[in-house]
């Protein structure tokens, strides 16, 4: 066995060494959906494929068609996917701001596109971290576009509006 080239490392030094990775780790900046919870709306549901069974492996985007995309949100979330589990489940995570309630976003699915309308306020009107989190089932019998948002915001827009 030959020699190694490099000295060998002292109990201080590996001490020193983990000391020193560990604080550039914790200067870097956080750069992802997930720095602070006023940034961050979890999308989680069940994909259903054309028979009514659970779609695995099925790829989940967020739509940046020219047609679908909001150009704030698709900038923020470049790149975002998630894919089916064996259950049918996908959970997306994206970078939304307060600024961003009541937008739609589009989720592209099979080549079909899905609407939902963020909801970042609870029924007080208040944004709150409970309010970023929201379930949208897709049925991929279901024609494009197909509407869902929020149970809240949908009883909160349904008196003003009978099209639900």
């Amino acid at each position: 066995m030959k020699p190694s080239v490099f000295p060998p490392i002292t109990g201080k030094k590996l001490l020193l060494t983990v000391l020193i990775s560990l604080a550039l780790c914790l200067t870097l900046p956080v750069s992802s959906a997930e720095h602070e919870w006023d940034h961050r709306y979890t999308l989680t549901g069940i994909v259903t494929d054309a028979n009514g069974e659970i779609a695995t492996d099925t790829p989940v985007f967020l739509d940046c068609s020219p047609e679908n995309a909001n150009q704030q949100i698709c900038g923020h979330n470049e790149g975002r996917n998630s894919t089916t589990d064996n259950n049918g489940s996908y959970l997306l995570i994206l970078h939304i701001h307060i600024t961003d309630h009541g937008s739609e976003i589009y989720l592209l699915v099979e080549n079909k596109s899905f609407r939902h309308v963020l909801d970042l306020e609870g029924d007080n009107g208040q944004a709150e971290e409970g309010d970023r989190t929201a379930t949208m089932n897709i049925d991929l019998s279901a024609p494009s576009e197909q509407k869902s948002m929020s149970p809240l915001l949908m009883a909160r827009l349904q008196p003003m509006c009978p099209c639900f």
